[in-house]
């Protein structure tokens, strides 16, 4: 059974998840460059929660657009 911090946990990484594949749309889209979506990702909380800092984050952009 779930603990209610594990569940906590899992709801924060699922937002962070979400927002990073919502601002990559924008990019695949063409509604915002590259650039602009790297800086949006980097200002979300609790990054660090799914393995994304500014040393990757380029790395992420990338493999995401392919």
């Amino acid at each position: 059974m779930k603990t209610k911090k594990m569940e906590i946990k899992q709801y924060i990484e699922t937002s962070v998840e979400n927002a990073v594949d919502k601002i990559i749309k924008n990019l695949k889209e063409d509604l915002i460059d590259f650039d602009t979506c790297k800086m949006k990702i980097l200002e979300l909380d609790n990054l660090s929660m799914v393995g994304i800092d500014s040393d990757n984050v380029e790395e992420v952009i990338t493999q995401e657009i392919k």
